[in-house]
């Protein structure tokens, strides 16, 4: 019985001490939110300072929540207390979670209020949103608490100015306000380094072996423990360089660091060849550097070879540096060297470290799969596979399913599988600014680009939204549309109609003909082929409405490859069931006989609806933003242009949507695309692929409507969307472009050569057959000249953006001065 008791007193101080634990932690825990957040209060009897509250002069003492008075709004003073102000230092530059609560009061029902949070920035209103009590107000003469929070991006905290204020907007009730607090709390973005963030320490004994240098570097052997670059006197550029992978085998997950082990040298000529390897139980990798006593360029190749099946969620090399940041070569290709965020993910472009007299950069690197910084650990990562680059999701056939989709981001490689990457560090380098490629030709800055799926058109509504309006039957006497202010689309299309499928049920009665397709409508044939000849892209939306056969989509696709010749494929109907369009590329397009057509008729860039699926996106937008992931935000999140799956897809090219354009009313328009969101989206040289329906027979989903004589036009707002858009093409601000337009440049930026010389100059040679034309480069320095030559040029900011053309087999010499 003592026993008992002894082991129930035990127990029982356990458990307190259990929660004594617990109560510490949330004790910590609010003690911390506390300290990074920042809170201005206003009771009208005390405010935290005068200098930022406004309309506080309106008080009423006969009615409060606390205290002696409370603001009111009423018909003469319909705006109420509030702040305007800067945003506080404490969270300048960062994304911030903005919180207003207090305490509101009404005399009536009938209370139409809104608690407005605007932002100016710029001269530019960024910002605005009406914040509903009408819903809170559900009694009269009652004091109701109302709480509501908004997130707002690193860029808009940096520069722009909050106003804050109650709006009585029905002006037919009084209303009054108390004790209102408005909260600044940094938003922790979400990480995507958590798996490489237990990056072990490594305390080692073995003595350095200088093993190569030249006149620009040296690289020292330490045995097992791996190897270091350092500058001509031996002081570091780079601390390990380690291997780590994250994957599954079996079911069950592995994580690992490891150092490369010296094996050999070899020496030809002026190259010399180090090779380091490490193993695990799942692959060999073997690490071969490349080095030219004459050059500052080190070329780095992994070869992978697996003993045993794994599906890989990230590989890559950990280069743990030792001197400081100069710059950060960013995913839009703009670069940053001061402020630096804490975590980027730079697709395949690069950094440069210096520490003034000398340095170390990683640029141009098509043979890996992205590139992240840590730059709080002054980590970089190498990722040789990482399936964040590669998003895939694949709807099996199933019969007793619906909506049923499976991640097939990660990738999968069998025992014997062998794959390769290859990267280059221009190490001991002059410490200057490097000229960066950019996503467009000619000097554009910014991307847009517009896909139509062909789903429920008539050719009336296709005539207004291409030509203006269902009268007008020729693309040269277009009043309106995409064909008026010469704006080209990625177009898809029906092939047939062989189920006689009509518009009745889609356009709710509205349009009872067959929906368009080639070969059941000559009208519609005839039309693709005039806004074809203007220069649009068209391209198959699967070859019908349901799953089709091998014979139909033979003929499609060669139908296509005569009169259009596109490269690009956009899914149609996608989902579980066997009539479900099984020819579809995230169906069994890329594993049945769909394959081997797609690769005879030339067809490699297909649309991936993953981050339109799985909703990625869909809170990173802000205002309207025409980036649906605001590049505001901040460059922590993996979001390539395109991409190629390791192991799933065989050789086809990805690009994504992230959302549908639906434009439900003509104001909305405006929202959209308005003249500060266009401006925006191309001073932050953004991509946007967009998913819509223009001539979808449904009003609301199409971008057309009836004029007064019931005749379908296309609407206002969109003309003057067009029209924006054609005059900052005009400007050469904005790259209206198509699928294969946009994915052909990008493949030629792939195989262009990228060489940092001795003497600082850049070499830039085009080794392919094709000519490149207006190779675009950007770069903050004030003169560059091309093989002695200042070439086609401009200045966006800070930075001077220069093009010209490269033909086959030729280099140029690029020379900056800053």
């Amino acid at each position: 019985m003592l026993l008992k008791n002894i082991n129930f007193n035990f127990k029982i101080i356990k458990h307190r001490f259990t929660i004594v634990k617990l109560v510490l932690l949330a004790g910590i825990l609010l003690l911390w939110l506390q300290a990074f957040t920042q809170t201005f209060r206003n009771n009208l009897e005390s405010a935290d300072s005068l200098h930022y509250w406004i309309n506080t002069n309106n008080l009423d003492s006969t009615n409060t929540h606390s205290g002696n008075y409370a603001a009111f709004t009423d018909s003469v003073h319909p705006y109420g207390l509030g702040v305007e102000m800067l945003f506080p230092d404490s969270i300048l530059g960062k994304n911030t979670i903005l919180s207003i609560r207090g305490f509101v009061f009404s005399n009536t029902l009938q209370s139409n209020a809104l608690y407005v949070v605007s932002i100016v920035n710029q001269g530019e209103t960024a910002f605005w949103q009406g914040i509903s009590l009408k819903k809170i107000l559900k009694h009269k003469k009652i004091w109701t608490p109302f709480h509501d929070s908004v997130i707002i991006p690193a860029s808009i905290t940096k520069t722009g100015k909050l106003k804050i204020y109650l709006w009585n907007q029905g002006k037919k009730s009084r209303i009054l306000v108390d004790d209102l607090a408005i909260s600044f709390r940094p938003l922790h973005n979400p990480s995507f380094l958590k798996d490489v963030d237990t990056l072990p320490e490594y305390v080692t004994f073995t003595r350095e072996q200088l093993i190569f240098e030249n006149n620009f570097y040296q690289i020292w052997n330490k045995g097992e423990d791996g190897f270091f670059i350092s500058d001509t006197s031996g002081k570091l550029m780079t601390n390990h360089i380690r291997y780590f992978y994250n994957q599954k085998s079996k079911g069950k997950d592995y994580q690992k660091f490891s150092l490369f082990k010296f094996v050999s040298i070899k020496n030809r000529g002026d190259k010399t060849f180090l090779t380091f390897k490490t193993k695990s139980e799942f692959e060999t990798v073997k690490l071969l550097l490349r080095c030219n006593k004459n050059t500052p360029e080190i070329d780095l190749i992994v070869s992978h070879r697996y003993k045993k099946s794994v599906e890989v969620s990230r590989s890559a090399l950990l280069l743990d540096y030792a001197l400081p940041l100069q710059e950060v070569f960013r995913a839009n290709r703009k670069s940053d060297v001061d402020d630096f965020q804490n975590e980027y993910w730079l697709d395949k472009q690069g950094f440069t470290l210096s520490n003034n007299s000398t340095a170390l950069a990683i640029y141009h690197t098509p043979g890996i799969s992205s590139l992240q910084l840590n730059t709080k650990s002054h980590l970089a990562v190498i990722n040789l596979d990482y399936e964040k680059d590669h998003p895939f999701l694949r709807f099996p056939l199933d019969a007793d399913t619906f909506d049923f989709k499976v991640d097939e981001s990660t990738s999968l490689y069998q025992r014997g599988n062998k794959k390769k990457n290859s990267f280059k560090i221009f190490a001991g380098i002059k410490p200057e600014k490097l000229p960066r490629l950019m996503k467009n030709p000619d000097g554009f800055l910014a991307t847009y680009i517009w896909t139509e799926h062909a789903d429920w058109g008539d050719i009336r509504t296709h005539h207004a939204a291409y030509f203006g309006s269902e009268k007008i039957t020729n693309a040269d006497s277009a009043v309106g549309g995409f064909v008026k202010y010469n704006i080209p689309v990625t177009k898809s299309v029906f092939y047939d109609n062989p189920d006689s499928i009509t518009n009745t049920a889609a356009s709710d009665s509205l349009f009872t003909t067959f929906e368009s397709a080639i070969k059941t409508d000559t009208a519609y044939a005839g039309f693709l082929k005039q806004i074809h000849n203007k220069g649009n892209e068209i391209c198959l939306h699967t070859p019908e409405q349901f799953s089709t056969t091998p014979d139909r989509l033979d003929s499609a696709l060669a139908y296509m490859k005569k009169y259009f010749n596109s490269p690009t494929w956009i899914d149609h109907g996608y989902n579980n069931l066997k009539s479900n369009n099984r020819e579809d590329f995230v169906c069994d397009g890329s594993l049945n006989y769909t394959s081997s057509l797609w690769k005879k008729y030339g067809i490699r860039y297909f649309w991936n609806p993953y981050y339109e699926d799985y909703q990625t996106f869909v809170n990173w937008g802000f205002f309207g933003s025409v980036e649906k992931m605001f590049s505001g935000y901040g460059d922590f999140y993996p979001k390539p242009d395109y991409w190629q799956h390791p192991s799933r897809t065989n050789d086809f090219y990805h690009w994504p949507t992230a959302s549908v354009l639906y434009i439900g009313r003509e104001r909305l328009w405006n929202y959209f695309f308005s003249s500060y969101q266009m401006n925006l989206f191309t001073h932050d040289w953004g991509v946007e692929i967009n998913h819509c329906y223009p001539a979808w027979t449904k009003p609301g989903k199409g971008f057309w409507k009836y004029s007064g004589n019931s005749t379908v036009v296309a609407m206002e707002g969109f003309n003057r969307t067009l029209a924006l858009m054609q005059q900052l093409k005009l400007q050469e601000s904005l790259n209206v472009t198509t699928v294969e337009a946009f994915l052909n440049y990008q493949l030629a930026l792939e195989q262009v050569d990228y060489a940092v010389l001795p003497d600082g100059r850049v070499r830039i040679t085009n080794p392919t057959a094709d000519s490149i034309k207006g190779l675009s480069f950007a770069v903050k320095a004030k003169v560059v000249t091309i093989n002695g030559l200042r070439p086609a040029q401009k200045q966006a900011d800070e930075n001077l953006i220069f093009w010209f053309d490269l033909s086959p087999g030729h280099s140029a010499l690029i020379r900056m001065v800053e």
